[in-house]
């Protein structure tokens, strides 16, 4: 077995062992925009790359890498879920939609896994890290983490929206409410309808 295929490998393996949850109804998309049907598993991101547990109408397992397909949809409850593959970096990640419009926030998946080395034995870790990523249509997408995130959506609503810019840190302008400050920020600069 070539040594490149070994972490893949060891990636599968632990993803099978680690799936508790039950698989939620859903499809994936293909690059030439086709629908498989079946059902979501998980979806799990590592340092080097992003996978989705997908099980087909037919009851076979794929784990599929995020450079491979568009993106999935499954349904949690009375909710839509959908992740799209994003390209960060040198590969794809897939990127859970949040909020899309003149500024798109999308969410990391939360459960991540850290292999290392350790005296010859492969340890593998789970922790969860909030990140979020965001996306406007002239830049690359770019990563909100709670340590840095003030600065960047300053700068990044200051042109637009100035006032909400100013807000940035305040009660009920904090990381955790990214979300609704990307949703009052597409709501501020929308257009207003037709002029004549």
């Amino acid at each position: 077995m070539k040594l490149g295929y070994l972490p893949v490998t060891l990636f599968c393996l632990l993803l099978a062992a680690a799936l508790e949850a039950a698989p939620w109804r859903g499809y994936i998309v293909t690059k030439d925009q086709k629908k498989l049907t079946g059902y979501i598993a998980e979806v799990y991101q590592t340092t080097s790359e992003s996978v989705v547990v997908f099980i087909n109408d037919f009851g076979t397992t794929y784990f599929i890498q995020a450079e491979l397909i568009r993106g999935f949809v499954y349904q949690a409850g009375e909710e839509y879920v959908t992740y799209v593959s994003l390209p960060i970096r040198q590969s794809s990640r897939f990127m859970r939609v949040v909020e899309q419009g003149s500024l798109s926030l999308f969410l990391a998946p939360e459960l991540r896994i850290r292999t290392s080395f350790n005296q010859g034995l492969l340890y593998a870790e789970q922790y969860v890290l909030t990140e979020y990523w965001l996306l406007s249509p002239d830049k690359n997408p770019m990563r909100l983490r709670r340590t840095a995130y003030k600065k960047k959506v300053q700068r990044l609503l200051q042109r637009n929206t100035p006032e909400l810019a100013g807000k940035i840190g305040q009660e009920g302008y904090k990381f955790n409410n990214l979300p609704d400050i990307i949703k009052e920020y597409n709501q501020l600069t929308a257009p207003k309808g037709w002029t004549l």
